[in-house]
């Protein structure tokens, strides 16, 4: 963001965040406004709530916002920027979504050892 040329903070995020790659989840916050952006693939949650009549609130998770006695209002999309600014939200999509499916592998089903004798339990 530091090296940007882009005049405003949002647009020098959109900037620094198009050269990252993998899973992420970003909320930063200026004077004036709160910034939540998630990674294109939405491995990462992000999500956005209302506390009392006119404030926002960015989490990670939906518990976080009962904590806090908030409102879950939604998810923020894969690729999505949030831009909140004096009790409005502006949505904006600097980040692609990837097309097509994406599989997600657990590591474990491929160092747990495997034997012709066992069977899934239940069968």
């Amino acid at each position: 963001m530091a090296r940007s040329i882009q005049r405003n903070i949002p647009e020098r995020m959109k900037d620094a965040l198009r050269r990252v790659e993998g899973a992420f989840s970003v909320i930063a916050m200026t004077r004036t406004k709160l910034i939540g952006v998630r990674d294109p693939l939405g491995v990462r949650p992000l999500v956005l709530g209302k506390v009392g009549d006119d404030g926002f609130v960015l989490s990670s998770e939906t518990c976080a916002l009962d904590i806090i006695g908030a409102e879950f209002i939604r998810e923020i999309d894969p690729g999505e920027m949030v831009v909140i600014s004096k009790g409005e939200i502006e949505s904006i999509a600097p980040l692609r979504p990837l097309q097509g499916p994406v599989l997600h592998f657990r590591a474990c089903l491929f160092l747990a050892p495997r034997s012709d004798h066992r069977r899934p339990l239940g069968l």
